[in-house]
């Protein structure tokens, strides 16, 4: 096994800086695994955000700390397969699209259906992320 990293340290990083001090620290050091394998990666994510959930950790910092787990997943699987620049740029560019959107929904709460925002703001980020595989993939045209 070949065992590279590149770009995908720096949301490791990022991830472990802003959880430090918070009960999300210890669990942060396992997106360690993120390095090792995609699975491990998906892995840890999902009791990530289920201690978001559980500590109500929301806003701005609730979409930045799963924006960067998914960064890290996403850009440690890119490092293993030593993807193109331009990979990453797009992998990057479609993660920091949550922060606009997040935004425009926390404007638009007052007048929407009774969701949470938060809740609405993690599906656009599936969405976006779903949407940057399809153009990583060259599936669209």
């Amino acid at each position: 096994m070949k065992f590279k990293v590149k770009f995908s340290i720096i949301p490791f990083f990022l991830l472990l800086f802003l959880t430090y001090g918070t009960p999300l620290f210890k669990l942060a050091l396992f997106s360690f695994g993120s390095f090792l394998s995609y699975t491990l990666g998906v892995l840890f994510l999902i009791p990530f955000i289920i201690l978001l959930i559980y500590y109500r950790i929301g806003g701005f910092y609730g979409v930045a700390l799963v924006s960067l787990a998914l960064l890290l997943i996403e850009s440690a699987q890119m490092d293993r397969h030593s993807a193109p620049k331009e990979h990453y740029l797009i992998l990057t560019l479609a993660i920091s699209l949550t922060f606009p959107a997040y935004a425009l929904i926390v404007l638009l709460a007052p007048i929407m259906p009774p969701l949470e925002v938060t809740m609405i703001a993690a599906l656009m980020l599936l969405v976006l992320y779903g949407i940057s595989l399809l153009i990583e993939h060259g599936q669209t045209k």
